[in-house]
């Protein structure tokens, strides 16, 4: 539903611009900083639980997989971790 709003917001804002319908309250961009937040903190969580088992293959000197190679990115260069 607030995607849903969100679209409609989009849509009243292109057709008529001075309408204040158009514009986002207080509340649905509070709700979009916090969805913003919740999926940083949920990357964030992922990212913690692939370089521990990162971690765990290279100790069990087992190749990773290139997904999870791909996934942690930078952090991880020629299967060093950094």
């Amino acid at each position: 539903m607030p995607r849903d709003m969100e679209l409609l917001r989009d849509l009243w804002q292109t057709i008529d611009p001075t309408c204040s319908i158009g514009y986002p309250s207080f509340l649905t961009t509070r709700s979009n900083e916090l969805r913003i937040v919740d999926a940083q903190r949920k990357l964030k969580k992922q990212q913690e639980e692939a370089m521990t088992r990162y971690r765990n293959l290279v100790k069990l000197n087992k190749v990773p997989p290139a997904k999870l190679v791909h996934f942690l990115g930078k952090r991880v260069k020629n299967n060093v971790v950094r």
